[in-house]
């Protein structure tokens, strides 16, 4: 099961669009049928943030070895954390208010469990400032 990582916003967000050819973050728009499930948000355009394995999950940090191979991941896990900091803090320098919220992927029509405020500075931590069924409203 993945992870599905949800921002909305008062006004229209940037669509970063899914390149097969060259997988990194994406951001899409959701469909009618989605947007039913995420009745927990305030503002009503919504995307779904997306990585290079066309889910969320590389945004949530897990518990790594020191191999070639998990210490490329922790690479390529550290740049999708960057990439999610610079989309939030370009929508909140255009005065966009922003929620988000983290379920994992068939748990989007349920309650958040715990609503937060969380500030930008708090995804440059090596803890995701959010957890399962976790709603928050994103400041400066």
């Amino acid at each position: 099961m993945c992870w599905a990582l949800y921002v909305a916003s008062d006004k229209k967000l940037p669509e970063i669009l899914w390149d097969e050819n060259s997988p990194a973050f994406y951001t899409r728009s959701l469909l009618n049928i989605e947007l039913e499930q995420l009745r927990q948000f305030s503002y009503p355009n919504i995307v779904y943030i997306g990585s290079y394995e066309k889910c969320s999950c590389p945004f949530i940090p897990s518990e790594i070895d020191d191999s070639e191979t998990e210490l490329q991941e922790k690479s390529l896990r550290e740049e999708m954390s960057t990439n999610l900091v610079e989309y939030l803090s370009q929508a909140l320098k255009k005065n966009m208010h922003l929620e988000m919220f983290l379920c994992w992927d068939g748990e989007q029509d349920k309650s958040p469990n715990k609503k937060k405020t969380v500030s930008l500075k708090d995804f440059s931590n090596t803890k995701f400032p959010l957890d399962e069924l976790e709603f928050g409203n994103i400041i400066l």
